[in-house]
């Protein structure tokens, strides 16, 4: 049973290695109960605005569950809030508004009732209008096709396209790391066109001992200024 299923999460897990054998033994029962035209859909927005949909679905002939996430990659400048949570939240709102306004008093007090019916209908299939355009925007260009099994990553969605996660943060760092090479060499340039005293006295204004640095040549003293500035400011990041 699903009761069943979901007790394997009851009691503490100790050490990563004791938490996913719950999550696989978790899966192997629920997979068991799942009929085999049945999908688990799971969507949510990045802090970096992209839109991550995970599927849970069962592979024949294994009656096993397929897990497989896809990320959509916003094409305009404006990310997944700004174009889908942001509207939504402001039609939400004027709903919440209208529907605040219904008052009896407003009716029986009004000798054309029938009127002012009409004028709460009138605003509220407008507001309906809003939240069904909103609606199939985001169906067509976030979800029309992110469920289609494709070997093209770069295929588009109406505005967005789609895209392998890992290629894109695999990206990202390679950015970093050359952008870091970078302020490296540029540093080491900078520190050789000091003198020994000039080094020492940044050494003692980040704080490192004398005794460490006194018998230092100028490349020794550079290569421990360097490391000592890199070490500060990965404890600030802390």
């Amino acid at each position: 049973s699903l009761y069943q299923a979901f007790r394997t999460f009851d009691g503490p897990s100790k050490v990563d290695k004791d938490r996913d054998t719950r999550i696989r033994h978790f899966l192997t029962e629920l997979a068991a109960l799942t009929p085999h035209n049945w999908k688990f859909i799971a969507p949510a927005i990045t802090p970096s605005g992209e839109v991550l949909v995970t599927t849970l679905e069962k592979s024949l002939p294994t009656s096993e569950f397929t897990i497989s996430t896809k990320c959509i990659f916003p094409f305009d400048e404006k990310n997944a809030y700004e174009n889908i949570m942001k509207p939504l939240d402001r039609i939400l709102f004027k709903v919440q508004e209208h529907l605040h306004r219904v008052d009896g008093g407003d009716v029986s007090g009004n000798s054309d009732k029938e009127a002012v019916k009409k004028k709460w209908w009138d605003e509220r299939g407008h507001l309906d209008d809003e939240l069904q355009t909103l609606l199939k925007q985001v169906e067509s260009n976030y979800f029309s096709e992110i469920f289609e099994d494709s070997e093209d990553s770069s295929a588009h969605l109406g505005e967005f396209h789609r895209g392998n996660l890992i290629s894109r943060f695999e990206q990202v760092a390679s950015d970093d790391r050359s952008e870091s090479k970078s302020r490296h060499e540029d540093r080491l340039e900078e520190l050789k066109k000091l003198t020994i005293p000039k080094i020492k006295e940044e050494l003692r204004n980040i704080g490192v001992d004398e005794p460490r640095f006194r018998r230092l040549r100028k490349m020794e003293l550079i290569e421990l200024l360097m490391k000592e500035e890199s070490n500060t400011s990965s404890r600030g990041t802390l």
